[in-house]
């Protein structure tokens, strides 16, 4: 049984297009479907604006799907209530992109680590300074750094504080989304494998969402592709990386910047597309990717494709259907 399993998970938004206009919809995150296995981290990549944030937040129970399911140890997250609901509140915890806003600039760090193990009666009242001191010395940091204010904190100490408020009730899973993208490259390499380090020491899987492919590969065991709120495809990391199938994960590769040893610098390597992204509202007939797409052959412009299982990954292409397995 998977440990978290999305089934067929959708989000519709509402939107009404300028004052008085007509309301259209908005798929932020449509039918998507996978599974995460105990001490694994399941990568999502993709685009700004493909439904990754709101994909996480559906995860943990942020916010409320139109449509499908969230299973968590065989429970639908969504109908859970009371006690089973806090249980779950303490096994799935999240890291937001941006430290600077996701602390409270008038809480001390003491308050912001303790306060979750009291809601949660996890630890004493006596005993709460020693594992807030343990909390900041598990993520790198002080144990007198907890009577300061976020204020007084770098970027990448303000996540490191964010890491351990995640860690403070011994989850076994955490969502990071996009965890690195706030902080300077020097800071990333930091945290990656601060995050790396917790994931072996403490048994944790991981939800890794990122739009950097060089992380990716580095830290994930499985990453989907998602491109306008649907996953295109899906597969163990290495076998992604040495030979993508989906067009729009090629052209993701070829983009993904490059490291430049000698000169110890990103260049990018090329672009995904000089075509615009269309807009989620207007999703084009056909495959969604085939404006941009440089294999595009006729039956794109018409006929949507599924997502279908191909060499031991799933591929959402019509260039594979030949090839589908059962």
């Amino acid at each position: 049984m998977a440990f978290i399993e999305a089934k067929d998970l959708t989000k519709h938004f509402r939107i009404k297009q300028g004052i008085g206009g007509k309301t259209a919809i908005l798929k932020a995150v449509d039918e998507v479907s996978f599974e995460v296995g105990k001490d694994s981290v399941f990568s999502i990549v993709g685009e700004s604006g493909c439904g990754k944030s709101t994909l996480a937040r559906m995860l943990i129970r942020l916010l409320d799907p139109s449509g499908g399911k969230v299973m968590f140890e065989g429970n639908d997250i969504f109908q859970l209530s009371g006690n089973d609901l806090k249980e779950f509140r303490r096994s799935v915890q999240i890291i937001f992109q941006d430290p600077y806003a996701s602390l409270n600039p008038r809480m001390r760090v003491y308050t912001t680590l303790s306060e979750p193990l009291k809601i949660h009666g996890m630890v004493s009242k006596d005993k709460l300074r020693d594992k807030v001191a343990e909390l900041l010395h598990s993520v790198g940091l002080t144990p007198d750094m907890m009577n300061k204010y976020p204020h007084e904190f770098s970027g990448g100490q303000r996540q490191r504080i964010c890491i351990a408020r995640s860690l403070s009730l011994s989850p076994k899973l955490i969502i990071a989304d996009e965890p690195l993208s706030a902080l300077d490259v020097s800071i990333q390499a930091q945290i990656i494998n601060l995050l790396q380090d917790l994931r072996k020491r403490f048994g944790l899987s991981f939800i890794f969402i990122s739009h950097d492919l060089n992380v990716v590969h580095y830290f994930s065991d499985t990453v989907a592709v998602m491109y306008l709120g649907r996953i295109v495809e899906l597969a163990d990391a290495d076998k992604l990386f040495d030979r993508p199938l989906h067009p729009y994960t090629e052209l993701l590769l070829k983009a993904a910047p490059k490291v430049n040893v000698q000169k110890d610098v990103r260049v990018p390597s090329g672009t995904v597309s000089e075509t615009d992204v269309p807009s989620p509202i207007d999703m084009p007939s056909g495959c969604s990717f085939h404006p941009r797409c440089p294999k595009r052959f006729d039956r794109c412009d018409n006929t949507e494709p599924a997502l279908i299982k191909v060499d031991g990954r799933q591929v959402r292409c019509l260039l594979y259907e030949s090839n589908k397995q059962g």
